[in-house]
């Protein structure tokens, strides 16, 4: 599972307009985040080896995902409590994406965002 951006981006090996990204790994935090580790690449074959891997300013190194929620009891007072039902149940690489993907097109526009 990965994503590419098809229009040119900086990155501190060069520009690219067929940047590879993809999550390299992800932490849940019972305290109620998830953090997704970004992988960047020049193009798909480089994703071959780790050593290639690229930065990017815009996209960054890691995608912190809350996973916590404010609810509001009978008498109106407030709490945050941590809800990690949006990443039980699924394929953590599956919510993860939908977060990088959201990202990603946020950045570069949804037409230069392609599933691989």
């Amino acid at each position: 599972m990965a994503l590419k951006i098809t229009t040119a981006i900086g990155t501190d090996k060069g520009i690219t307009s067929e940047a590879y990204v993809r999550i390299g790994s992800y932490n849940l935090q019972k305290a109620g985040s998830a953090t997704l580790g970004v992988e960047i690449y020049q193009s798909e074959s480089d994703s071959d080896s780790f050593m290639n891997t690229a930065k990017n300013s815009q996209i960054g190194d890691l995608i912190v995902v809350s996973l916590n929620s404010e609810v509001e009891d009978e008498e109106g007072k407030k709490s945050i409590v941590t809800d990690l039902s949006p990443a039980i149940g699924v394929d953590i690489f599956t919510f993860g994406y939908a977060k990088l993907k959201t990202k990603l097109v946020g950045l570069f526009g949804e037409e230069n965002v392609i599933d691989c």
